[in-house]
């Protein structure tokens, strides 16, 4: 098996499936996003289509979960 292979490609997901994901409204992502720095992952713009990489919103769950187990 090659290195090839074993490469798994990203998933990109939608922004209903990233609301479904964290529980949070559109306009609470958005507003996450306009903050400086951006304060939740920013999406990939596919053609019209607005895209998030999975492993980045998974990261940024996984931050919130380790923010509060160290308050």
């Amino acid at each position: 098996m090659t290195p090839v292979d074993t490469v798994v490609p990203e998933r990109l997901l939608t922004l209903s499936e990233v609301i479904q994901r964290t529980r949070k409204s559109r306009s609470a992502i958005y507003a996450a996003l306009r903050t400086t720095p951006p304060t939740f992952p920013r999406p990939i713009k596919d053609g019209i289509s607005t895209r998030f990489v999975e492993s980045e919103v998974l990261a940024w769950i996984a931050a919130r979960i380790a923010e509060r187990g160290a308050a």
